[in-house]
């Protein structure tokens, strides 16, 4: 039951920069502070904050994956595919003495200097940030579409099998 709880705040908690930026601008400024105006749309962002989210997020995990393989620069992707085509067409092993087929005049490191390090993060916070956007935007109606959907399922495998 503990790691049930503590999972839940963990998801809440990561969809909380969202909330705050859509509910930023719902503040407003009166002579006492600052006041938040609850309206439909206020409700609607709470509610799917509270109890979509954390669902959507356990039900697709995919969506927040750190292991993209598309997440290299045009120069690593430019080189693997030089080094693939020198490795298909070459012949008679004409650099190296033990047969390795590889040029010593390329590069003396295994890897090109890129921004690959300082761009892959950024860009998948971004896409991360993006992805809570809309769970949280749409979060009720997923849910209610994918629990129509498994209802769906598990009734056609009842009546299938009676």
């Amino acid at each position: 039951m503990a790691t049930y709880v503590r999972r839940y705040l963990q998801q809440v908690l990561r969809g909380s920069l969202v909330v705050v930026l859509f509910l930023v601008g719902l503040l407003s400024r009166t002579p006492h502070g600052w006041t938040l105006a609850w309206t439909p749309w206020t409700f609607w962002v709470v509610i799917s904050w509270l109890g979509c989210y954390p669902v959507l997020r356990a039900w697709h995990p995919e969506l927040y994956s750190r292991k993209d393989p598309d997440m290299t620069s045009f120069k690593a992707r430019a080189l693997a595919l030089h080094h693939q085509d020198l490795a298909n067409a070459h012949q008679g092993h004409r650099w190296t003495l033990n047969g390795v087929s590889s040029n010593p005049w390329e590069y003396s490191q295994g890897r090109t200097q890129s921004t690959d390090d300082i761009v892959n993060p950024l860009y998948r916070f971004c896409a991360h940030l993006w992805m809570s956007v809309l769970l949280i935007l749409l979060g009720p109606v997923l849910v209610g579409g994918e629990v129509g959907v498994r209802g769906l399922r598990a009734g056609y495998r009842w009546l299938r099998h009676r």
